[in-house]
């Protein structure tokens, strides 16, 4: 039911195509209670304008550009600790980072053996790689 209200609720709130969504969902029985996360992502097609683009005049601060720089480092795969294949494409990721930007996914990585790679079939590539520059601070 909730989720069915959510996606009526956000139907509505996107004034743009969503071109992907993607729910995780983490339920947890907590001595008398039962809780429950939901996180909802989506991502729309961008539409063009001629209009100058707000992104230019928001500054980033020096610390969320040395943290994307991580994850743009040409040499990320040896820096990394976290990898996901995401339909065959590999990703890397630190997960300091995924610890302290999005902890209830950390929590899903850390579910992993060892080093093996984290696979994720039901996500497009492109989006995933969305989904990871945003934690990184990316806007």
């Amino acid at each position: 039911f909730l989720k069915e209200n959510m996606k009526t609720e956000l139907a509505g709130a996107f004034p743009c195509n969503p071109i992907f969504e993607w729910t995780f969902q983490h339920r947890k029985r907590m001595r008398t209670r039962k809780c429950s996360i939901e996180i909802q992502i989506v991502i729309c097609e961008e539409e063009k304008h001629d209009e100058i683009d707000c992104a230019e005049l928001v500054p980033q601060d020096a610390m969320t550009i040395a943290v994307l720089e991580l994850l743009d480092d040409d040499d990320v795969a040896n820096t990394a600790d976290v990898t996901f294949t995401v339909n065959e494409t590999s990703f890397f990721a630190h997960q300091t980072i995924l610890k302290s930007f999005a902890p209830r996914f950390a929590e899903f990585c850390e579910r992993r053996h060892g080093n093996e790679a984290i696979v994720i079939d039901d996500m497009s590539p492109l989006a995933f790689n969305y989904f990871l520059r945003c934690i990184y601070g990316a806007s």
